[in-house]
C-alpha cells in the first residue's frame, strides 16, 4: 500500500471519528479543525403560562408584549444567542417582532449567568440535562427545553 493510499485511509478515519465527535475537516487539508458545538433550546412556559405567554402589560393593557416562540442557543465557547418572535400590542393594533439577543454565559457553582454584549445581567438560573429554567432581569421565570 502507497504512502497517499495510507493517507488517503487515515484522513478518512480521522473524518469519521471528527464528525461523531462534532468536529469536521476544514477546507486545509493538513489540518482537523473544531467547529463550536451548540446546544439548542426552546421556550416553553413563562412564569409558568405556556407560549404564547403574556411578558409585560403596561397598567390598563394600553400597550401589551406577548412573546410566541424563542430558541436560546448555547455555544461550548460560553457565548449565547437567542432568536424569538413577539407580539407587541399597542391600543389595540398588533405588531410582530423578530427580537435577537446574544452575549456570554458564566457557569457559577449554584447557577449561570447570562450576560448581553453590553455586560448586562439577562438571565441568572439552572442550566440543567434537558429543562433549564432562568429567571430574567424582571424576575420572570423562562422554562427552556432541549
Amino acid at each position: 500500500m502507497g504512502l497517499g493510499h495510507r493517507r488517503g485511509h487515515v484522513w478518512a478515519g480521522l473524518g469519521a471519528a471528527a464528525l461523531v465527535g462534532g468536529a469536521v475537516i476544514a477546507c486545509d487539508s493538513d489540518r482537523p479543525v473544531a467547529t463550536p458545538q451548540v446546544i439548542q433550546y426552546n421556550l416553553l412556559s413563562v412564569d409558568g403560562d405556556t407560549v404564547p405567554a403574556l411578558v409585560s402589560s403596561t397598567n390598563g393593557g394600553a400597550v401589551t408584549t406577548v412573546v410566541t416562540d424563542m430558541v436560546l442557543s448555547l455555544f461550548d465557547d460560553r457565548t449565547w444567542s437567542s432568536l424569538r418572535h413577539q407580539t407587541v400590542t399597542t391600543n389595540g393594533v398588533p405588531s410582530t417582532e423578530l427580537v435577537r439577543g446574544n452575549g456570554s454565559y458564566a457557569v457559577g457553582d449554584a447557577e449561570t449567568t447570562f450576560r448581553n454584549s453590553a455586560g448586562d445581567i439577562v438571565f441568572t438560573g439552572v442550566v440543567k440535562e434537558r429543562v433549564d429554567s432562568l429567571t430574567n432581569a424582571a424576575g420572570q421565570m423562562w422554562v427552556f427545553e432541549r
